[in-house]
C-alpha cells in the first residue's frame, strides 16, 4: 500500500528589507505567450517620449515617432493554476479599490 503524500499550506513570510531592496516601477506593458503548460508572462515599462515646444512643433515631433522603446522589468513562467491563482488575486484588489472609490 502506497503512501499518499498530503498537501500542506504553508505560510510565505517576506523580510522587509528583502522587499525594499527591489524599486517600485510602473508596468504599463504585458507580453503573455503560451506554452505547453503555462504561460511565460513579460511584464515592461513604455514610457511616452516627451514633447515640448509650440503646437505645430510638438505636431511635428509626434509625426516623427514610429515607436517607442519598452525597458523588459521581468519574465515569469506560470503554470496554468498559477497563472487563474494571479487573475484571481488582480481581480480580487481591483474589486477592493472599486469599492473604495464607489464609497
Amino acid at each position: 500500500m502506497a503512501n499518499a503524500i498530503q498537501q500542506k499550506d504553508v505560510q510565505v513570510v517576506f523580510e522587509d528589507a528583502e522587499l525594499a531592496a527591489f524599486a517600485v516601477q510602473l508596468a504599463s506593458t504585458f507580453i503573455c505567450q503560451p506554452t505547453v503548460d503555462g504561460l511565460i508572462l513579460t511584464i515592461c515599462q513604455s514610457l511616452p517620449p516627451v514633447i515640448m515646444g509650440t503646437p505645430e512643433s510638438q505636431k511635428a515631433q509626434l509625426e516623427k515617432i514610429s515607436s517607442v522603446k519598452a525597458k523588459v522589468l521581468g519574465r515569469f513562467v506560470l503554470t496554468t493554476k498559477r497563472a487563474e491563482e494571479l487573475v484571481g488575486l488582480l481581480q480580487g484588489v481591483i474589486a477592493t479599490l472599486d469599492q473604495g472609490v464607489k464609497k
